[in-house]
Formats: structure tokens, sequence, C-alpha cells
């Protein structure tokens, strides 16, 4: 497919002076890109060659039309524009994101007989005068070839200005700093509609484990510089390489636990999509979770976090549930108040901040929700954190250690969730309960 758009204000004049000379720009140029679709049936590469068009045409004084060949042929040259993302149907693209899109660019011969088009193209556009051929040149140029070539782009003043919300340099100042947080609520809350997602799961953990063959290939290739006489840095990397190997249980664990878990939820009779397996988006254990709900066949979220020299949404999260955010706390509570259980796989200072911040609410009571906690991983926890210890010194009480179950097997894991979920978070809806996200409610 193809969508042919006006290159520049120079284009749209020019080619509107063939057909309106005392009107050749109309006024929506100036506010919308225009273009038109169609299908791109007829590409070729410069240089091949294609019969002239007929079709019909209506000679100057006649009234009625004469079939024949094209008598003006021509071509606009253009810049071909090669998308190399998709998206999903309905799912739109932000301004911001387009270029993410974008592969590379060609040269375009736009290939038009303009006396055919100008007796078929009202009202719905050009047909056999567009139809019979487009050439581009047989290379793809870069983005990143052609940056050292860009240049600043400014409104003319006398034009019409942006519309406030299509403001970039508004929208970007501390004075909208209210309206893009805002935009972190309601755009993923049209989106979890729109997706019919009613509940999650959230699973964290360390972003640095490897799956098991990953981890492996890495040791080996290590292992051949880290032999006798090597230095101290191949020995630092040797020992990184076998703990990798070591903690690579606890990733495919986490895969195991999330297939578990979406091969169950999937098949809950309901309107909606019940306890959708949620994680950060990034690799480690939450490429893992994502990764085993989607072998289950289920949908599966990553809400990522902006970062500069950060993570990058690993592949497995479902297209269109896959968020990034600017803020760490809209991050936090969309983490938060979907959630009707947390599965905490060892990490570090992020996955403990994720921990005792859910395990703070539902010790205080806030949420007027029963959340279950899973942590996973007794011989890690249990060197990490000595919650007895915290009991003995009296800084928590001995029935705040129901709040979490400790488990060492995606069996053990998922038995626990099941029942739990059943027990606290299945019961029958009202029929007239509005199809939109459970966001939890806090208790006064």
């Amino acid at each position: 497919d193809y969508t042919d758009f006006y290159t520049s204000i120079y284009h749209a004049t020019t080619v509107g002076k063939l057909f309106r000379p005392d009107n050749p720009l109309l006024p929506n140029y100036k506010w919308v890109p225009i273009g038109y679709h169609g299908r791109a049936s007829s590409i070729d590469v410069s240089g091949q060659q294609f019969l002239r068009p007929a079709g019909q045409t209506l000679p100057p004084g006649a009234e009625t039309p004469v079939l024949g060949p094209s008598k003006r042929l021509d071509y606009e040259l253009e810049i071909g524009i090669f998308i190399g993302i998709g998206n999903e149907l309905g799912t739109r693209i932000p301004i911001h994101e387009a270029e993410s899109h974008i592969f590379g660019l060609c040269l375009l011969n736009d290939w038009s007989a303009r006396d055919i088009q100008a007796w078929e193209y009202q009202p719905l556009g050009p047909f056999l005068a567009k139809s019979f051929a487009t050439t581009i040149s047989p290379w793809i140029v870069t983005l990143e070839a052609l940056a050292p070539y860009r240049v600043g782009w400014a409104r003319p003043e006398t034009d019409p200005q942006p519309l406030a919300y299509l403001d970039p340099d508004f929208l970007d100042s501390e004075e909208a700093r209210p309206i893009r947080i805002l935009a972190e609520y309601l755009e993923p809350l049209e989106r979890f509609k729109a997706q019919d997602i009613q509940d999650t799961v959230v699973f964290f953990g360390s972003a640095r484990f490897h799956s098991r063959l990953d981890a492996q290939r890495n040791l080996v290739g290590i292992e051949a510089n880290a032999g006798e006489g090597a230095t101290r840095e191949p020995q630092i990397r040797l020992k990184r390489a076998l703990a990798s190997v070591n903690m690579a249980r606890y990733y495919e664990d986490a895969r195991r636990l999330a297939f578990l878990l979406t091969q169950w939820s999937i098949h809950i009779p309901a309107r909606r999509r019940r306890f959708v397996v949620t994680t950060g988006g990034g690799p480690g254990i939450m490429e893992a979770a994502n990764l085993g709900a989607q072998e289950a066949g289920g949908k599966t979220i990553g809400l990522n976090i902006n970062l500069p020299a950060e993570q990058a949404p690993n592949s497995y999260i479902t297209p269109s549930l896959n968020f990034e955010f600017h803020y760490f706390f809209m991050r936090k509570f969309w983490f938060a108040y979907l959630a009707k259980a947390l599965v905490i796989f060892p990490g570090g200072f992020g996955t403990l901040d994720e921990l005792f911040e859910i395990l703070t609410l539902a010790q205080t009571e806030k949420l007027a929700k029963r959340i279950l906690v899973v942590i996973y991983g007794s011989e890690y926890w249990n060197r990490v954190i000595n919650f007895q210890a915290m009991v003995d010194a009296g800084t928590i009480s001995e029935e705040d250690l129901d709040l979490f179950k400790i488990v060492d097997s995606p069996e053990e894991g998922f038995e626990y969730l099941r029942e739990g979920l059943t027990r606290h978070h299945l019961v029958p809806q009202p029929r007239h309960v509005e199809a939109v996200p459970e966001i939890a409610k806090t208790n006064p």
C-alpha cells in the first residue's frame, strides 16, 4: 500500500495550477497533511519500460468523452518514504513517534496521464490516470545516512499557527505539564478499554537475567578468553557469566509461570480479559513473563519508561498494549491500580521498590481490594531480606508476614495465584457493569 502526499507548498501549488489556475492552493493545505491512499500494484525500478495508458478523455469543447491513448503524460519527481514498522488496525501513531517508523528514503517518479485524470478524478480522485506506473530509484538511503544534512524548519509567521494541542513547544513547556500527566492517564485508559482489559498480574524482577540458552552461549565465549594467565578483567567477566547461568533459572521459571497463568486466565468465562500478564516492558524477567504469556496465546502488557540510554521494549509485548511513560509515578499508578496480584522475582533496587510499595499499600489497607503478593525464590530472598528480623525488632507485625507468599516453583506459584484470584476476584459481575478497566478504589 502507499499514501501519496504533497511534499511541500511548492509542490501543492504547482499541481494545483494544472487544475485550478485561479485558486491553486486550497485553504486546507496549511492545516492538515493532504494525501490519498492507494494500492501499489505497479511500482517498478527506474529505467523500465511500460505501456502508455489508454482511457477516456474529454477533448476541449466536446460533450462526450473519447477512448484512446493519453496525450498528456508526465511525472512528478517526489520523495518515496519506506515505512518499516507497522501498527495494529485502529491504533494511532503519535506524531513524536512517526520518525521511528521510517526505514529510509528514495527518489520517486509519480507518473500521471493528465488528460485522463482531468476527466475521471472528480469526485473520488484519479484511477486509471495514476495506476499504470510509479518508478523509484534502485537504492534506499537510511535516515541515519541523511542525518548530517538535516536542517531546521520554521513556520512562516503569516501562515496559520498550529492549534494549541498541536504546538510541540507549548506541549513540552512547564505550563503544559498537567496536560502531559493527564495524557498518561487518559491515553492508557482508552487503550485498556479498547482491548477489554479488566485487571492484571504484574511481574517484577531483574532486567539483567538472560535465558538459559543465551547465558550458556555467553559463558562459552568468555571461558575461551579466561584461561590460565588471563588478566583480572576476564576473570571478573567469567565470574559474572557463571552467575548469569545460575540465575537464568529464574528467567525460565518466570516464563513458565506466566505461561501457566495465561493459559488458565484466557479460558475464564468473562466479558473482559482477566489477570493479563504485565511487566515493565524491558529485558530479563520482564521479557520472560511477556514471552510466556505470548506463548500461551494471551495478550500481554508492557509499561515502559522513557529513560536516556536505557531499555527498549521487548518484542513479546502485544503491540497495542505497549506503553511508554515519561513520568515514573504515572507508570507506578498503572502497575498498582489494575493489579490483582504481584509476582516478585529476584531483582535489584527497582524490584525492591515495587515490592515494598505494594506491601505498604496492603499493610495499611489503603486499597479497597486484595492484592496477592508472590515472592519467588526463597534461596535468593532469604539472603537479601530477613523478614523475621523485622518482626523481632517490632517494625512489622507477625501478621504482616501473611501479606505475601514465598514460592520456589512455577507450579507452586500458579496454584497459589489461581486459588487466591478465584477466591477474591472471580465473583459474578452484574450485567449492567460498564466495560471499563477495574481501577482500584482507595479506602478513606
